[in-house]
C-alpha cells in the first residue's frame, strides 16, 4: 500500500514539475531561429551548412504569392499553400557557386543544396523566412567560392543582409554584408 501511495505521490509531484517547467519555457517558444536580416554558412568537414533569415516581403513578387487576403500578414494557411513555390524561389535565388578565374567568372551551375528547409517565423512584427540547407563541396576552405543571395524586401533594413561564414576546423570567422546592388560575395 504504501508503494503505491507513494508512487501516486511521485507521480503528481512529477507532473506538477513539468507544468511548472512548461510555463518556465513558454516564453521561449516564440523565440527566432535565426536573427533577422542575417545568415550563417558553417565549413564542416567538406560541407558547408547555411541557415539564413529574410524577410517575407523577399518572396512577394509575380513568382510567388503570399498573402492572399492581402491584410498584410501572412499566416500559416497562405505560407503552406505557397511552400513550394517559395522552395523553388530559393533555389533560383540562393548559390554557393565556384570561382573559376580569379574572382570574375563563376560556375554557374555551382552546387545543390542539400536537405533544403524553409521555415516560417511569422508571429512576430517583422515576418521572417528561415532558410536551411547543405551544401556538399568535398573540400576544407572556402577558397575558390562564392555565394550569391538575392533575397530582399522593401525596407531599408530588409535591403542589408549580413553573413557570418566560420570554418572552425582554420580558426576562421568572416563578415559580409549583401545588398540588392551587392548580392555575390567571394567567401575567404
Amino acid at each position: 500500500m504504501k508503494a503505491y501511495l507513494f508512487s501516486k505521490i511521485q507521480s503528481r509531484v512529477s507532473l506538477v514539475l513539468g507544468a511548472a517547467l512548461a510555463a518556465m519555457l513558454s516564453p521561449f517558444a516564440s523565440a527566432h531561429y535565426m536573427v533577422a536580416q542575417k545568415g550563417t554558412l558553417n565549413l564542416v568537414d567538406g560541407d558547408i551548412y547555411m541557415v539564413l533569415s529574410v524577410p517575407v516581403a523577399a518572396f512577394t513578387n509575380d513568382v510567388v504569392v503570399l498573402d492572399t487576403d492581402a491584410n498584410g500578414k501572412v499566416d500559416m494557411i497562405e505560407f503552406n499553400r505557397a511552400r513550394q513555390a517559395i522552395k523553388n524561389h530559393v533555389l533560383n535565388n540562393v548559390s554557393l557557386v565556384n570561382n573559376t578565374q580569379n574572382n570574375a567568372d563563376y560556375d554557374k551551375e555551382g552546387f545543390e543544396i542539400m536537405g533544403l528547409q524553409i521555415i516560417p517565423e511569422l508571429s512576430h512584427d517583422e515576418q521572417q523566412i528561415v532558410i536551411t540547407g547543405k551544401y556538399e563541396v568535398k573540400q576544407n576552405s572556402f577558397n575558390t567560392l562564392g555565394f550569391s543571395m538575392s533575397l530582399f524586401g522593401d525596407s531599408r533594413v530588409e535591403k542589408r543582409f549580413e553573413l557570418a561564414v566560420s570554418d572552425k576546423k582554420h580558426n576562421i570567422r568572416n563578415t559580409y554584408v549583401m545588398t540588392p546592388n551587392s548580392s555575390m560575395q567571394v567567401l575567404n
